[in-house]
């Protein structure tokens, strides 16, 4: 019997039955020219301070404790074997529903999405600085979803799911900036759900979520969209580019079967390159490897063959690579995560990720742009944990 877990989501019917139908057991990331381009006047917002700060802008110490947030445990290091990463936590809980993690390409700052929770509340934009935890500021803003960092860490992007747009902000002066519409005549085009960063050109990847297939758009910050991808005839989990920019991965699912493949598709040409069974995936560094999750073993494939290079044992059923290479993070349905050294192929000790929610909801891991600090964000609470050398 599948348990289906409640996302607050936009009264849209068939965007809405999609994630109803989606059981426990499938990780969802929540996860997304006639356009109007961001060199238009930025649109000044009024930005709320963090709870902790009263009227102040930034948290003023990084003793300061935002409101609604537990204080920082104490670090616990984990013993590691030799070869296996270790990691000590930091934990943070949020107010509402995460729905989008990324960090900055080019400093320690963590993005997040929280749920508006209903259509008449405004989602909030919430950025950290990574080292600390500390709240660095917040903005309201229209319902989004996924959201990713552009390619200089200048801009923060999240597709509307019901909208035809993607919303943008300027990540340094902390403003909102005018959206990148669809253009009126392209019918086909929509907002999206999840979204990815390419490496140049402050371009993103957009994808839809729908129980009949997904659509796939390229944005780029100064242009608007510049075109439609080949749609999928399974629904979109998640859409990851790799650090080359010269492929990108989906996690796609078949609704009415639940069976679970990652595609790989080349860019720019957006042509299918490789095909594999396995319930998540990240791209692994400049390596063109690939990590697949299949729920009984994790296999790490050249994608250049699509052949498989080597597996790792473990049921974990999420993963994420550093962007070095260095470090895999895989996490099981019951939150017990590992990290695997790829180089020496040995893991570290497993421990449990603890969840003050009961919904057993991973929106996504993701390590920063060195690998010393990995986020996981997990329905309510955001854990920040440092990865031990």
């Amino acid at each position: 019997m599948s348990t289906c877990f409640h996302i607050p989501l936009p009264a849209r019917s068939d965007f809405a039955a999609c994630f109803f139908r989606l059981s426990a057991s499938a990780v969802v990331v929540v996860l997304s020219s006639a356009c109007i381009a961001t060199s238009a006047s930025p649109q000044p917002v009024v930005r709320e301070p963090p709870p902790s700060s009263g009227s102040a802008h930034r948290t003023p110490s990084a003793q300061t404790v935002t409101s609604g947030a537990t204080a920082p445990t104490q670090p616990q290091p984990s013993p590691a074997p030799p070869g296996g990463p270790a990691f000590e936590e930091v934990r943070h809980t949020q107010p509402g529903s995460i729905l989008g993690l990324d960090w900055s390409p080019t400093d320690n700052l963590l993005a997040i999405t929280l749920s508006a929770g209903s259509l008449e509340d405004a989602s909030r934009l919430v950025v950290y600085d990574g080292a600390s935890g500390n709240e660095l500021w917040r903005i309201p803003f229209d319902h989004g979803y996924g959201l990713a960092f552009s390619s200089d860490g200048a801009l923060i992007a999240s597709p509307h799911p019901t909208k035809r747009m993607v919303q943008l902000f300027d990540a340094l002066r902390i403003v909102r900036l005018d959206s990148m519409e669809c253009p009126p005549a392209d019918y086909e085009c929509e907002g999206g759900v999840h979204v990815a960063s390419l490496p140049h050109e402050r371009g993103f990847l957009t994808a839809t979520f729908s129980e009949h297939g997904g659509s796939i758009f390229e944005w780029n910050a100064t242009h608007g969209l510049m075109r439609s991808l080949p749609p999928t005839d399974d629904t979109i989990l998640r859409i990851a580019t790799s650090p080359t920019g010269d492929w990108f991965t989906m996690d796609l699912a078949d609704l009415a079967t639940g069976e679970r493949t990652v595609l790989v598709r080349e860019y720019p040409s957006a042509e299918k390159k490789c095909s594999w069974s396995g319930v998540s995936s990240a791209p692994i560094g400049q390596q063109n490897m690939a990590a697949v999750a299949t729920g009984e073993e994790i296999i790490i494939y050249n994608v250049e063959t699509c052949q498989p290079a080597y597996s790792l044992n473990g049921k974990q059923r999420d993963v994420s690579a550093d962007p070095s290479g260095r470090v895999l993070a895989a996490m099981t349905t019951d939150f017990q995560l590992t990290l695997y050294d790829l180089q020496t192929q040995q893991p570290g000790p497993t421990g449990k990720v603890s969840s003050s929610s009961s919904s057993h909801r991973l929106v996504r891991m993701a390590f920063n742009r060195d690998g010393s600090l990995l986020a996981i964000a997990q329905d309510s609470d955001l854990h920040i944990l440092r990865i031990l050398p």
